[in-house]
């Protein structure tokens, strides 16, 4: 059927009036739901005696790191679309190419209990002793025996081992454990605005291998007001120090005991 002489174009479908009001009462009930999460988990860690900075604290690291692995994903796809832009055309038309990786330095092992190369740092007032046992395998054996936060909450007791080769190429760590403590961190210290940082690894009383991929670590970097913040990931490199901390952000202060660290050995996949 043919229009009429005055038949203008079709008319846009008109906006809803409410659409607004609709969109506002959805982020709301959001919000509430979110809230009410919020309160559910806090009621969670009173009951099992977690600090409230404990898990402000937690919290902030979850949303550094998901910002984290969220920028990881990006530069893997700048990174794939980079090697596809670059594919070379050769041998009548066929496409060659070849990914390339960093040179990689050799594989090494490291005894922590070398009296010349490790040593303990805690914080005015926590007490905390170093025994190197020999033996097979010779361990540095930590123990913390008393804990006093400072005003600001924060501990700390480190064990560290300095002379560390380089890391580059490099994919995983492994770092041989045990503890009556229930947690360690490992750090890996570059210089004293830079590191990186493994989750938390539980301990028990039996020496354990933990093998670490080295891209699970978060990167950080001391701000200019002294804190540290969850950066975007880059590779360690320039690695001076392997730190296992004990203290703040690692154990309660009501938490004592011992933690042996044995070995740490660093490689790449093959």
């Amino acid at each position: 059927m043919s229009r009429g002489k005055n038949a203008g174009p079709p008319r846009e479908p008109e906006a809803d009036p409410n659409a607004a009001l609709k969109l506002a009462v959805e982020l709301s009930d959001r919000e509430q739901e979110r809230a009410v999460e919020r309160q559910a988990v806090r009621e969670a860690a009173r009951e099992l005696g977690v600090a409230e900075h404990h898990l402000a604290e937690a919290e902030e690291t979850l949303t550094m790191r998901r910002a984290v692995l969220a920028g990881r994903a990006a530069t893997r796809r700048r990174w794939f679309a980079g090697g596809l832009a670059a594919l070379v055309l050769s041998g009548g038309g066929v496409v060659v190419w070849q990914a390339t990786r960093p040179e990689v330095a050799p594989p090494w092992r490291l005894v922590v209990a070398d009296q010349a190369a490790v040593a303990l740092d805690a914080s005015p007032g926590t007490e905390a002793s170093l025994v190197l046992r020999p033996g097979s395998p010779a361990v540095a054996e930590v123990t913390v025996s008393n804990v006093a936060p400072q005003a600001n909450g924060k501990w700390h007791v480190n064990l560290d081992r300095r002379d560390v080769p380089p890391l580059d190429g490099h994919t995983h760590l492994t770092v041989t454990l045990s503890g009556t403590l229930p947690t360690a961190r490992v750090y890996l210290e570059a210089a004293s605005d830079e590191r990186w940082r493994s989750g938390p690894i539980a301990l028990t009383e039996a020496l354990v291998d933990h093998r670490l991929a080295l891209d699970t670590f978060d990167h950080q970097r001391r701000g200019p007001d002294g804190n540290w913040k969850t950066v975007d990931f880059a590779p360690p490199r320039g690695v001076r120090v392997v730190s296992v901390k004990l203290g703040h952000f690692v154990n309660a202060p009501t938490d004592r005991g011992w933690v042996r660290v044995g070995e740490v050995r660093a490689g790449a996949e093959p």
